[in-house]
Formats: structure tokens, C-alpha cells, sequence
């Protein structure tokens, strides 16, 4: 029910995102007739650099089998993780002497008659890989995905509480690590093209990075005594609502191969999953397209968090360009940063500043905000989860002796459209005293912790 999953986007674009009106849009074609939000989303998507070769080279894929954990669980079709690093570390041990020769591996990309069996069954491999891309072909062994139920509350098998794991064959997740993880990402980061709000799922960020830097935040805020507003957000289950045609878009503008694209919507089609539990494997399974049409990459996809960083960035680019601004200035020198918005992941944080200190008014300005991100969200074909969502205001009285301290009343809500229902959701008001896990550590607005 999303827009990307429905006409007129549906027709545009088809549900693979490899369309005439897909290439014409990252060149800056956009289709007209749209309502505001999705024109703001798709004026974000603009191609970035040329396709990369569709062909995995032979020492690329070794090298991905050869350093993937043995431990991850793979391949319902038995074929699994341990078969190929063997291969690998067969052809590793003919040659091993010292640790500069192991370094060093020059792997042979022509096998003679006389190459060990080891490095025949890799090239056969290597070219089956390359074929399937090539012809868009999808084994019929890549067809079938096992599915974990893991519960998130230990003892409590809730249904709304089950986190679903796919396990997908090895070669199948090693062609989407390489050209999303290993290629696209990586190639995005080192050209410094990816949004800095976005800390999750990038080279050389991480979680504890981006709390350090939102208790810095908080700290001159406090300093400055500054009128600001916070908003926690959460989104709910991203990897399971990642639409294929605008993920595919979103690659294609990165420079994602056409070939890989199309081949990865006709797998996602083609797919069945298998329930496996303690008794066995379930005997019904059930497909994205039976009975009714789902969607999402789903956890265990090696192309998941990626698919969903390049969604994010295309958001955060939107939300930065109509929210309110968010002002810090250094207190040391004439820096100035605009930090509306912060991510990990799917823990998104968006802050403003004003220099009014009329409560009314700056709760006002931050659902304003609030309503952004969630038609953003909800366009991508994503959802706010509600019941994680809160927001705090660092709004400040004078004390008997004229110091600045902290209101901490509670009284204001936020009110926000649901996109999907057209009803109305509250989004609760957190003491300036409690604390928020934010990415893995608790902060409070006052700096108690």
C-alpha cells in the first residue's frame, strides 16, 4: 500500500526499478504528476558514478569465501560456507610456505590440466557465478530460503516479538556482499558521496562514535542554555520493508550493474521460504508474491544494510532539505554545524534549535518535523514505530539566584498523521532527567546519564 508498491510509481517504474523511466530518472528525468514527498525522494536519487563491472573477478571471490566466518549458517541446499573455504584453503595450502607467500596469493585465473582439482571446482564455481549474472539466470537451489524464528524477549515466544533470520545459499549472498558491501559502499565512502548523518552499516563508523558525539552535542546545548527540541524515532523492522524497485534505483544511481539488479528482482520473485524449527522444516512455504504481495530483504540478506543505508541517505537528504534548522555553534571558536539529523541504522535522531522560548511554539516546529520524517518514511515504504518514539525539550527557567536550569515538566505531546491509517498517533514527552537508550548507551537531556 506504500507508493512504490502501487500505480502510478508501480507502472513507472516497474517492480524490478530497471525501467526506461528508472535509467531516465538517474540521469534527472523525473516522471511528472507526483504529489510533493515522492518528488522530493526521487529528486535525491541522481547517478553518482558508472556501473561497475557485472563480473566478480576470480581472486574477488575467493577472497570473499576465504574470509566470510566458517560459524554463519548458510545454504539450505547443504552446499553450504565450509565446502567452499575448503576449496579455497586447498588451493592456499599447495602454495603455503611462508606468511609473505600467504599474503601474496596469486590465484590462476586460466586452471591448466594439470591445476590441482581444488582450483578446477573454484573456476567452475567462479563461472557459474558470472553466468548467472550475465544470462539473469537464477538456480533453482538459490529458490529456497530457510527462515529462523528467534524471539527477542528470551522465554516469551510472542508472535509480534519473533525476529524472522533468512539463511540464503553461500554464492548467492556472496554476489550481493561483493557488489553492494564490498563494491558500492565501500567505493561511496572512500569518494565521501555518502551523507555523514548516516553512522550505520558505513567503513569507519560505529555506534559508540555517534553516542560520544550526541553526549558532546547535549553538553553545549546545556552550556548555551540553548532552546532546542529532540525527537527519538524508530523505524520499524527496516530490512523487511525494503522495497525492490526503489532499493534497485537507489543502487543503480551508485553504480550498482543493471545485470545484478534485474537478477536480484527475479530471484526475490522466484523465492520460497521454509519455516525450520526444533521438529524439522516446515512443509508449506511461502513466497512474496502467494498469496498476497510482501516485500523487504529481510535479515540474513547480505545486502540488506546496505540497501537500507543507500534508502536512508536518499531520506535524510529529503528531511534536511524542508526541517527546521538545528544551529550549534562552537564554544570555542566561529564553527558552526547544523545537526538536524542523526542515524544508525534504523535509531534516528533529529534535533532544532530556536531562539524562542515559548514552549508552544517550539513543540509546534518539532511536529512539524516529526510529520516530515514520517511521510518521508512512509513514501520509502517504511513505518514509524510509534510506541518508540519520544522527544524531550531543553527549555530553561531562572532559579532564585539567577542560574539556568533545566523545566522539566512533561505536559506536551506531539501529534503526528499516521500516512497508512489517517490517524492520529501521540508521541510522548521524555523528563529532561530520564534516560534514553540511544544506540546501546543512556542519555538524558540534563547529563545525569
Amino acid at each position: 500500500g506504500t507508493p512504490f508498491t502501487k500505480s502510478p510509481l508501480l507502472d513507472i517504474f516497474d517492480s524490478n526499478g530497471c525501467s526506461q523511466a528508472a535509467l531516465e530518472l538517474l540521469e534527472g528525468n523525473l516522471p511528472t504528476g507526483l504529489n510533493a514527498t515522492t518528488t522530493l525522494i526521487l529528486k535525491q536519487i541522481q547517478r553518482k558514478r558508472q556501473p561497475i563491472p557485472y563480473e566478480i573477478p576470480f581472486k574477488a571471490m575467493c577472497t570473499g569465501f576465504q574470509k566470510w566466518r566458517e560459524q554463519t549458517t548458510t545454504s539450505p541446499s547443504t552446499k553450504h560456507l565450509g565446502i567452499y573455504k575448503s576449496l579455497v584453503n586447498a588451493v592456499k595450502h599447495n602454495i603455503k610456505t611462508t606468511i609473505e607467500q600467504v599474503n601474496n596469493i596469486a590465484y590462476t585465473e586460466n586452471p591448466s590440466l594439470q591445476s590441482p582439482t581444488a582450483q578446477k571446482c573454484l573456476h567452475i564455481q567462479h563461472l557459474l557465478l558470472n553466468l548467472s549474472i550475465r544470462e539473469c539466470h537464477t538456480y533453482k537451489r538459490w529458490q529456497t530460503v530457510h527462515n529462523f524464528l528467534l524471539e527477542k524477549t528470551p522465554g516469551q515466544p510472542l508472535i509480534s516479538k519473533l525476529r524472522v533470520i533468512h539463511i540464503y545459499e553461500a554464492d548467492w549472498s556472496l554476489i550481493q556482499k561483493y557488489f553492494v558491501a564490498h563494491q558500492i559502499t565501500k567505493q561511496a565512502a572512500y569518494e565521501h558521496t555518502l551523507p555523514p548523518e548516516q553512522a550505520g552499516g558505513r567503513p569507519g563508523r560505529s555506534a559508540i562514535e555517534l553516542a560520544i558525539s550526541r553526549v558532546a552535542l547535549y553538553e553545549i546545548i546545556r552550556l548555551q542554555h540553548l532552546t532546542a527540541a529532540v525527537l527519538y524515532n524508530d523505524a520499524k523492522a527496516c530490512f523487511d520493508r525494503i522495497i525492490e524497485n526503489l532499493s534497485n534505483i537507489a543502487l543503480l544511481a551508485e553504480g550498482l550493474p543493471i545485470q545484478v539488479a534485474k537478477l536480484h528482482a527475479q530471484t526475490f520473485h522466484q523465492i520460497h521460504y521454509y519455516i525450520k524449527h526444533r521438529l524439522g522444516l516446515g512443509t508449506q512455504p511461502h513466497s512474496h508474491d502467494n498469496p498476497l504481495q510482501v516485500y523487504g530483504a529481510g535479515q540474513g540478506a547480505t545486502d540488506a544494510p546496505g540497501r537500507w543505508g543507500f534508502i536512508s541517505d536518499i531520506l535524510i537528504s529529503a528531511y534536511k532539505s524542508l526541517a527546521n534548522d538545528a544551529i550549534i555553534h562552537s564554544p570555542l571558536d566561529a564553527t558552526t554545524i547544523n545537526n538536524k539529523i542523526a542515524a544508525f541504522v534504523d535509531d534516528i535522531t533529529t534535533l532544532l534549535t530556536t531562539n524562542s522560548s515559548m514552549t508552544p511554539y517550539l513543540s509546534l516546529l518539532l511536529q512539524r518535523d516529526a510529520q516530515i520524517w514520517e511521510r518521508l518514511l512512509f513514501t520509502s515504504g517504511g513505518k514509524l514505530e510509534i510506541p518508540k518514539c519520544e522527544f524531550g525539550l531543553f527549555r530553561w527557567n531562572q532559579d532564585k539566584l539567577g542560574r539556568h536550569v533545566l523545566n522539566d515538566s512533561t505536559t506536551h505531546h506531539l501529534h503526528i498523521t499516521n500516512s497508512e491509517t489517517q490517524h492520529l498517533s501521540q508521541i510522548p514527552q521524555i523528563s529532561t532527567n530520564k534516560a534514553y537508550k540511544y544506540v546501546g548507551v543512556h542519555l538524558s537531556l540534563d547529563g545525569s546519564m
